[in-house]
């Protein structure tokens, strides 16, 4: 008879358990889901390739084509200069030169290289996918214009146009990451409140 009492103290024992450790699970699942729906904002980033623009002819062809690839960190941190950006917001429309200053279409461009060649990627990120674009092209055309300036004989060209449909989204934070970290706290976090409250059940 005591065996079955203690059978029966431990299967409830453990069903309590698992309550509440699927119910904090999902109340931390829940709240990660919802704390990310809150905060979620959505950017939109538009990119554009140059090339450095030389015709690479003759028997100096090869080191011609070295010495730009050893000036493409050069071609980027005039691309990122305050003159080009500067620039490009004179290229904008009136209505987005009204919205952003200089110092936040510095924030909002970024260049990279990209290695192992003469070209640099453009990436502009804005609250839509036409301003977007506009930027992106704003600071290409001023690059274009200002770079031959900066840069004894150096010269660029677009690639490409960018438009408002080239323009990819993204949204942040994750919902699915945060409601699975939120059910991975609240599973741990029940098992460990359930394993201390039998703990201290059971010492009392």
């Amino acid at each position: 008879m005591n065996n079955k009492i203690k059978t029966n103290d431990i299967y409830k024992t453990v069903i309590k358990n698992c309550v509440l450790i699927i119910a904090f699970t999902i109340v931390f699942g829940a709240f990660g889901y919802f704390y990310a729906q809150h905060k979620q904002s959505t950017v939109y980033s538009t990119t554009q390739n140059v090339i450095i623009n030389h015709s690479y002819n003759g028997e100096s062809a090869n080191d011609e084509v070295q010495a730009d690839l050893n000036l493409t960190k050069t071609y980027k941190e005039v691309i990122e200069s305050d003159d080009i950006i500067k620039e490009a917001r004179e290229y904008l429309p009136s209505k987005l030169q009204k919205k952003y200053s200089v110092k936040d279409i510095a924030r909002m461009t970024s260049a990279q290289v990209i290695p192992a060649t003469t070209m640099i990627e453009i990436s502009t990120n804005a609250s839509s996918a036409s301003t977007s674009a506009k930027l992106t092209n704003a600071v290409v055309r001023a690059a274009e214009k200002e770079v031959p300036s900066k840069i004894p004989s150096g010269s660029i060209k677009s690639v490409s146009k960018s438009t408002k449909n080239d323009a990819k989204s993204i949204t942040s934070p994750s919902r699915k990451k945060y409601t699975v970290l939120g059910l991975a706290v609240g599973f741990l976090l029940g098992m460990v409140i359930s394993f201390s409250i039998t703990t201290w059940t059971k010492l009392i």
